[in-house]
């Protein structure tokens, strides 16, 4: 259990309560683990359970969504609509596992209990964020799947839904309310993006994105019950038995299902995690989707109705979330927010701007609707407002794949005997040019010498486990690293014309899994002032700071360690 986190007995003994109305079999709880760091908005729980049946389950999880002090109607509204989506989907039948089974909630006290999908979350972040193209499109594919399932199975039902949600929020809007606020605010956006690109916005611009707005929240044939905010740490993925679960429905909404069904081509819009995916990949992706509502959505069988829907869905995601972040980069970039990643990410937190975002969304937007031949005025309107932003911001870049799509710009083998010269001469440029900034000159000429004793560098090269970076064009070493038999990672250095492009992270990764294949429990280093940040952000601790002298200069580096086990 985490510090300064302690169960409420109150809740603890509902949920026994809960719990064995819902089994009909008198249960206990022997053991609760904290799941939610403290300053989260909701506290998740994993309960150990004890009990005489087989078919129970060992444990299931609790999430208590907090009263907030600035808006709590919202955050109850939130609680509800995540309620009400996981008893939903409990409710209706599903070909497959697509979400967590619902056992209970409780209004007083806000939680809700459900199924374990596992000690492990791991989520489409993991494979999108790491340099795996065919595990990332497995993942996605199990994504794409269990979204159109699920889609299926709602469909026709979605009153269901709304009954569920008035018997925990009795104060809810109604979906007529819901369609009035949403189309004025959204009517308002895109007002407010042209005045602030003193753009002229016609009136016939205006009436067809009112025609959008109401054509996609209204009911039709592809109303089911959406996600809402069906980003990549939203599921819980089982690579194993080919299995994915939708969680987390605090924004799920009845409307048109291509909302999330356009969610990968208009780049993740509600999500922190937001790349880009080869278009190749998406079409692939798409038809798994297509496929999967068209069990009981007939209309998507047909291209007109479905093409309809899908480029009003594209058009909705640039009303609501992509145009108003004109606004708040206009004059600045900013990086946005990064969530948890794994161990091994290859994802920039500093990397994560918004205008590319933005960017992308226009042109997949122009690229779907022109494609189909339909929104000419909202086709026109992306069209202005994205020659003006490029005029803006000419330095953007386009949006990045992921990591699991981007073609890779160097690899890593093993250090060969005749790579020593190469690697000295990197050893010695980056060391008088990157860690100048922290070490005078007399220590970086005593550090790496001009002169050095080739000799040495091979047999020590040769004895460790030693890796070298290689650009992927060129053949270059931009890189090197090795591991001492006893877990000292002794040297590792990037090229001075090659800084903060993984390479870096990647020589560490390698050493750090060849150190598990050998049995190495833990890792230890003596780091310099300049890689201290670094390995930090790598999971190193700082164990002291210490002064090491070498042929009589002075030297303050730290000795850092990790815990590999």
């Amino acid at each position: 259990m985490k510090i300064d986190q302690k169960p409420n007995p109150d809740i603890i003994n509902k949920a026994k309560q809960i719990l064995s109305e819902h089994f009909d079999s008198q249960i206990e709880i022997d053991s609760i683990a904290f799941l939610s760091d403290p300053e989260r908005r909701n506290i998740v729980l994993r309960l150990g359970l004890v009990h005489s049946s087989k078919t129970i389950p060992k444990t299931v999880i609790l999430k208590q969504s907090l009263p907030e002090k600035e808006n709590d109607q919202e955050a109850y509204a939130r609680f509800a609509r995540d309620w009400a989506g996981l008893e939903f989907a409990s409710k209706i039948p599903q070909r497959t596992h697509n979400t967590p089974l619902f056992y209970g909630g409780e209004k007083k006290h806000r939680f809700i209990l459900m199924e374990d999908l596992g000690v492990k979350h791991v989520s489409l972040v993991d494979s999108l964020t790491l340099p795996n193209r065919d595990k990332a499109i497995r993942a996605l594919s199990r994504f794409m799947k269990a979204l159109g399932s699920f889609h299926a199975a709602g469909a026709g039902h979605t009153e269901l839904y709304e009954t569920i949600l008035r018997q925990i929020h009795k104060d809810n809007d109604s979906q007529t309310d819901d369609l009035a606020h949403v189309l004025n605010d959204l009517i308002n956006r895109l007002k407010s993006a042209h005045q602030t690109l003193n753009l002229s916005l016609s009136n016939e611009c205006i009436h067809e994105a009112q025609n959008l707005v109401e054509s996609i929240l209204s009911p039709g044939p592809f109303t089911v019950l959406t996600h809402g905010d069906i980003c990549p740490d939203n599921v819980f993925d089982h690579e194993e038995n080919y299995e994915l679960q939708l969680i987390d429905f605090e924004w799920s909404i009845v409307g048109n299902a291509l909302l999330d069904g356009t969610y990968l081509r208009m780049s993740m819009p509600t999500c922190w995690c937001a790349k880009a995916i080869p278009k190749e990949v998406i079409e692939s992706l798409e038809l798994i989707y297509r496929e999967e509502i068209s069990r009981t959505i007939l209309e998507a069988r047909d291209d007109a109705i479905y093409q309809k829907a899908y480029t009003e869905a594209c058009g909705f995601w640039i009303l609501q979330q992509t145009l108003h972040f004109i606004d708040l980069s206009l004059e600045n970039d900013r990086v946005g927010p990064s969530g948890p990643v794994p161990e091994n990410s290859l994802w920039k937190f500093e990397e994560n701007w918004v205008r590319p975002r933005v960017l992308s969304r226009l042109q997949a937007f122009i690229e779907v609707a022109t494609s189909h031949g339909l929104l000419p005025h909202l086709t026109n309107m992306a069209k202005t407002v994205l020659d003006e932003l490029q005029k803006r911001w000419p330095d953007a870049k386009p949006l990045e794949f992921y990591p699991a799509f981007q073609s890779p710009k160097f690899y890593i083998r093993a250090y060969k005997l005749g790579d020593e010269a190469e690697i000295y001469q990197l050893f010695y440029d980056t060391v008088h040019h990157i860690n100048c900034k922290d070490y005078t000159e007399e220590q970086l000429d005593t550090w790496a010498p001009r002169n050095p004793d080739l000799s040495s560098w091979a047999n020590s090269l040769s004895k460790n486990h030693s890796f070298v970076a290689i650009h992927a064009e060129s053949n270059r070493i931009i890189g090197f690293a090795d591991l001492e038999e006893n877990g000292c990672l002794n040297r590792g250095y990037v090229h001075k014309d090659y800084q903060e492009q993984g390479i870096g992270k990647a020589l560490l990764l390698a050493r750090e899994n060849r150190a598990r294949e050998l049995g190495i429990k833990e890792l230890f280093s003596e780091v310099s002032i300049t890689a201290k940040p670094f390995f930090e952000k790598c999971g190193y601790i700082t164990i002291k700071e210490q002064t090491k002298v070498l042929n009589g200069i002075s030297f303050i580096n730290y000795c850092m360690v990790k815990d590999l086990i």
